[in-house]
């Protein structure tokens, strides 16, 4: 049996994965190798770790069953190397104030045992293949501060009995299969200040009782089935900064209460059935940054209230708006260089029709030409450098090379200009939308290539031509340095 870690003692302990002490204790930090048994039982001797971290490994393992005879484990975080199941014996580890499984290979439900960590102030079960259904055990972690459940096949009902979890503070169960009625009972989380179920299928009205959570900040609950209009409750989060309950089928109008969420900076309702006017009472948001109204049935004109100072996105599209866009707001969208659109709203603005026309006379075979003209040109280039560079290399000999120097001007300036010139280019993606996946491929990857190459070829001739510039560095150490790199430089254009 291996010995059992200890900090009080000096004597060396010897483990199968790294480990340090910290407060005092042994913290395991299992970088590889910890459920790969040396005996019967792969965690004889480490009854005493009060932490346990398992981190993207290379071996895939299985959460033993006797992970319960670590009692006074209080960390416990699986991350990119679990396969199998969570075994019902992680509920006896009651002194548990973490849990952590993230992007693992986790299948199977969630067991209701874990109802039985009481301590826990954290728990994380994020990117596995999990199903089955949410405990309604977990309504007895009433100390619970932060609960993340996403990215999961998680399915039913939020059970009503989280409304117990009166500390919790944090909340996120999108992208799962969850259904049902959105349950009441959690407008008494009066702590909460996250919620997120978006990406499920939960169904009904957002009841009353939440506008008691004032605390809110955040939340959203796109891409569900819910539907009825928002209650006047709802207007009392005041401290509400984003507000996201897009492509549901939420009908009825957007009430005059808006104007009370005075800390509001986000708020999407894209695509649902919302009727009636636009609220001039938006106008009393200054904090507001994004309004999507697109894809559904607001009628009436566009109140210049809108033009709040910080605005940078306004998404009108797909409405039966009416009369033109105020000049307060085309003025100010372009003084925060932001974002409007307009089109098939019913808006008959001299700016819409320019977009529109802008649109048609620049089709996207056109700007397909002009990207590739812009790489074709951009390659040309680096290639034409790197073969003079090559000619140069190859047909030189010292006294040329200390003769004249203009085959290092021709050379470098060469490299120089193709750092330049790849910079020409760069604002070609912004002619797109911020969402064209080919302007942001130019802006991350080509850009900074055709960059760096540029930089590579302008030394790397310097270095080739001897260019006296390296006088400057002309000291018996540095001068060891100069040799070495341009041995290494010739050597790899030779190979």
């Amino acid at each position: 049996m291996r010995k059992a870690a200890s900090c009080d003692s000096s004597e060396p302990v010897s483990y199968i994965f790294p480990s340090f002490c910290l407060f005092g204790a042994p913290l395991i930090l299992a970088w590889m190798g910890i459920f790969n048994p040396t005996t019967s039982d792969p965690l004889d001797g480490y009854e005493n770790v009060f932490g346990l971290i398992y981190y993207a490994t290379n071996v895939l393992s299985e959460i033993p069953t006797t992970i319960a005879k670590l009692s006074i484990l209080n960390y416990f975080v699986m991350y990119s190397s679990m396969i199998g199941t969570i075994p019902s014996e992680c509920g006896l580890l009651t002194n548990l104030y973490t849990l952590v499984f993230q992007r693992n290979q986790l299948k199977s439900s969630i067991p209701s045992e874990l109802g039985q960590l009481t301590k826990l102030t954290l728990l994380i079960i994020i990117g596995n293949d999990l199903s089955g259904t949410l405990p309604s055990e977990f309504g007895l972690l009433t100390n619970l501060n932060i609960l993340g459940l996403t990215a999961n096949l998680v399915s039913g009902a939020i059970p009503s009995q989280m409304g117990l979890m009166k500390r919790l503070s944090f909340c996120e169960l999108y992208q799962n299969r969850l259904s049902g009625i959105f349950p009441s009972e959690l407008g008494q989380l009066t702590e909460l200040t996250k919620l997120a179920w978006y990406s499920n299928s939960v169904e009904g009205s957002l009841p009353s009782q939440f506008g008691n959570v004032e605390k809110l900040t955040d939340l959203d609950f796109g891409d569900n089935l819910m539907t009825s209009d928002i209650p006047s409750e709802f207007y009392r989060l005041q401290k509400l900064e984003a507000l996201f309950y897009r492509e549901n089928f939420f009908s009825g109008t957007i009430g005059t209460q808006v104007g009370l969420l005075s800390k509001l900076k986000i708020y999407h309702v894209h695509n649902n059935n919302i009727t009636g006017t636009i609220p001039s009472e938006f106008g009393f948001i200054n904090s507001l940054t994004e309004i999507v109204f697109s894809k559904n049935k607001i009628s009436g004109t566009l109140p210049s209230e809108l033009a709040v100072p910080k605005l940078r996105l306004l998404i009108l599209h797909e409405n039966e708006l009416s009369g033109t866009i105020p000049s307060e707001i085309i003025n100010l969208i372009k003084i925060n260089q932001g974002t409007l659109f307009c089109d098939n709203s019913g808006l008959t603005s001299e700016y819409c029709k320019a977009k529109e026309k802008k649109s048609t006379s620049s089709p996207a075979w056109l700007d397909d030409i002009a990207y590739y003209i812009v790489i074709s040109f951009m390659v040309a280039i680096m290639l034409l450098i790197i073969i003079v560079s090559l000619f140069t290399y190859f047909n030189r000999s010292d006294k040329i090379i200390k003769a004249s120097n203009y085959k290092f001007s021709i050379i470098s300036l060469g490299g120089l200009f193709l750092m330049c010139s790849s910079i020409i280019p760069f604002g070609y993606p912004f002619t797109k939308s911020i969402d064209n996946s080919r302007g942001r491929d130019f802006c991350c990857i080509i850009f900074p290539h055709l960059l760096i190459h540029g930089i590579v070829i302008f030394m790397s001739c310097i270095i080739l031509t001897n260019y006296p510039l390296w006088k400057v560095f002309d000291n018996p150490t540095l001068k060891v340095v100069r040799v070495t790199f341009n041995q290494l430089i010739r050597t790899l254009l030779i190979t």
